[in-house]
């Protein structure tokens, strides 16, 4: 998903944009965090005159996951970026909405299980940062084509969302009833975006109250 929304790019003689790595929060297999890390390294190696764009997450500053395997493997390419990157830009993001993608993303999740009358486990305490796939692209194609943001890891999300207005966007474009089961997990916590909502407000992007709403139903209304 990320790979084609940065599809300009593909021949671009100054820049490479690193798409290519583990995108599933949930995965423990190491040979996948090494699979990554090769290429990774390789690529830095092979174009090292180039700005190296890399996609991290915002799950380092979620107490939940912080410590998951995942964010630790993340944090790793984030130091190999920086040490060994001639130029580099590394955004974080939150979870990324849009067609396709990785199956296990949490909306994609949500909404299969919604649409198909699936119970499933709700953290009650959970809150999420939810970005359109289209708003990533230009936000970060502004960033990426000005110095002023060169060798800096940003957080780009829009604005933080409850677990249930999550779910109630997703019956609303499926008209069906979501059949769950509330444990008390989850967290909530902050992440400074105000560099890419400084950029977000350049480009007429809104986020704010109706942003899930917009975005869920550009993906998922039926």
């Amino acid at each position: 998903m990320l790979a084609r929304a940065f599809d300009s790019y593909r021949d671009h003689p100054n820049i490479v944009v690193f798409a290519s790595g583990v995108s599933d929060s949930t995965v423990t297999d190491v040979a996948q965090f090494e699979r990554e890390k090769t290429l990774l390294v390789n690529t830095i190696d092979e174009q090292c005159k180039k700005l190296f764009v890399y996609f991290s997450t915002c799950s380092v500053v979620d107490p939940e996951l912080s410590a998951s395997p995942y964010v630790s493997h993340k944090l790793k390419m984030e130091g190999l970026i920086q040490a060994h990157s001639f130029s580099y830009l590394v955004f974080r993001l939150p979870q990324v909405v849009g067609h396709g993608g990785n199956k296990n993303t949490l909306t994609n999740c949500l909404y299969a299980s919604i649409r198909d009358g699936e119970r499933f486990q709700l953290w009650r305490n959970a809150y999420r940062y939810i970005i359109d796939v289209d708003d990533v692209s230009a936000v970060t194609s502004y960033m990426i084509d000005r110095d002023e943001y060169l060798n800096r890891i940003v957080n780009v999300a829009s604005c933080r969302f409850s677990i249930f207005d999550i779910v109630r966007a997703l019956e609303n474009v499926t008209q069906r009833s979501a059949i769950y089961t509330e444990i008390d997990k989850g967290a909530s916590y902050d992440i400074d975006c105000s560099e890419a909502h400084k950029v977000a407000r350049l480009l007429n992007i809104r986020f704010g109250d109706t942003y899930l709403h917009r975005v869920v139903r550009k993906y998922y209304a039926e």
